[in-house]
């Protein structure tokens, strides 16, 4: 029996079990402290008490916080969802037009641009994970896996 999904394998190299939008409830307490806020109207305790919390002052401004977060929920895989359900992935288009199960199996996965904005977040961790994917199977690959965040780098799953 398998111990690991496919499916959470995402085209990149990234795992999205891995992924605070996909496996944290963040976006779930986020909806939940939101909910709770507007319940107890406290948009006008904040006005009020702004005068003696300086901090409430940028209440808004939390507010559009904890919204932004909900925007970036995932609440399924990159292979089931056809990549993230967030913003539009080039890289799930180009795997599917060569007919790759994923960017490992290119020889251009170390270079290629498309996989660039995930750089920011991951370093080069997503093209470290495909260079394993090329020499293991999946299950092998997926306990060797690289962490998916660049201020987790030096924690090794």
């Amino acid at each position: 029996m398998e111990k690991y999904s496919k499916n959470l394998v995402a085209y990149c190299g990234l795992y999205c079990e891995d992924c605070i939008r996909y496996k944290d409830n963040i976006a779930e307490n986020a909806q939940r402290l939101l909910d709770t806020l507007e319940e107890s109207e406290f948009e006008r305790y904040a006005a009020v008490k702004k005068k003696d919390v300086n901090s409430f002052k940028n209440y808004q401004l939390f507010v559009d916080v904890l919204k932004d977060i909900l925007r970036l929920h995932c609440n399924r895989p990159c292979r089931v969802g056809d990549g993230c359900p967030t913003f539009d992935c080039q890289i799930v288009k180009c795997c599917k037009e060569k007919e790759y199960d994923g960017c490992w199996q290119c020889e251009q996965v170390e270079v290629c641009d498309k996989l660039d904005f995930l750089i920011a977040m991951h370093g080069d961790l997503h093209v470290q994970n495909c260079l394993i994917m090329r020499e293991h199977d999946i299950n092998e690959f997926i306990q060797r896996r690289y962490p998916p965040y660049t201020w987790n780098a030096g924690d090794k799953n």
